[in-house]
């Protein structure tokens, strides 16, 4: 999703700035609280956004709240920095 410059512009769309705000006032506490210990700072694609048009951009089943040191983890496991295996996105 990175590369579709498109998509990415949908990140500062309206719908999506009001669905964050939203999603983190409801979900103040990162996803994985019990082992990290912080508040929620980004709303995270669970499943990868394949583009544009992908239909979970805006579905809140595919959203987890994460903070920001969570979240970096989770980019790089998936972009295959730090040493760790690119993922394939379909």
């Amino acid at each position: 999703m990175r590369r579709d410059h498109k998509a990415y512009k949908k990140y500062k769309s309206k719908r999506w700035i009001k669905l964050r705000e939203s999603f983190l006032a409801r979900n103040p506490l990162c996803k994985n609280f019990e082992d990290c210990h912080n508040f929620s700072e980004h709303v995270d694609h669970i499943q990868r956004i394949s583009g544009e048009n992908d239909p979970l951009f805006y579905d809140e089943s595919n959203l987890q709240a994460l903070c920001i040191r969570c979240h970096s983890r989770k980019t790089a496991k998936e972009d295959g920095a730090f040493g760790n295996k690119k993922k394939n996105i379909k």
